[in-house]
């Protein structure tokens, strides 16, 4: 099985990256910065284009930044329209950011 981490080089990504191997999983991760497969979850093309490559059989998005809602927000909303838009029909599940909360 392989599966996507983006935002594997942040902690929350990185646990999940690291027991999804340990436990078989093929697993690709990225990094706005440091060591992973560059990608700007920003950029709806470069997510569409990634997942087209990879071929992920799940997704986790656990990319979040304090001060970004870009980063945060846009991220779910890209992948919630991947199926649609590229036939793909593996999961997308949303790990937790933060992004709900208030203040």
């Amino acid at each position: 099985m392989r599966l996507l981490v983006i935002g594997a080089s942040g902690y929350l990504g990185g646990e999940v990256a690291a027991r999804a191997a340990t436990a078989g999983w093929a697993v690709t991760g990225t990094a706005f910065r440091g060591a992973g497969v560059p990608l700007d979850v920003r950029d709806a093309a470069a997510v569409r284009e990634l997942v087209a490559q990879v071929r992920p059989d799940a997704v986790v998005n656990t990319a979040y930044a304090v001060d970004d809602w870009a980063v945060t927000a846009d991220g779910p909303r890209w992948g919630g329209s991947l199926p649609a838009r590229s036939g793909w029909t593996s999961r997308w599940p949303a790990a937790c950011s933060g992004a709900g909360r208030a203040g």
